[in-house]
């Protein structure tokens, strides 16, 4: 796996997903993540033996933070 990339197989097919950030909100890991630089992605997550498990955003207060994030980050269109 190259650095700052991470897949992810679902119906035998598998996906390739560029890291944009990771960060711990509230006791929780978030990561945001692309697989085109045009479409952005979020979730929750966790690290089980090896292996990224990505788990959905329950909260409105979870997107906002991440919200803001994405605005750190100079990506306003997100």
């Amino acid at each position: 796996m190259k650095d700052n990339y991470f897949t992810i197989t679902e119906n035998n097919q598998v996906k390739e997903f560029k890291i944009i950030k990771v960060f711990k909100y509230k006791k929780n890991n978030y990561i945001i993540y692309t697989d085109n630089d045009i479409d952005y992605y979020a979730s929750r997550y966790s690290i089980v033996n090896d292996s990224i498990i990505l788990d959905e955003i329950e909260y409105e207060e979870e997107w906002d933070y991440i919200d803001k994030v994405l605005e750190q980050l100079g990506d306003k269109d997100v």
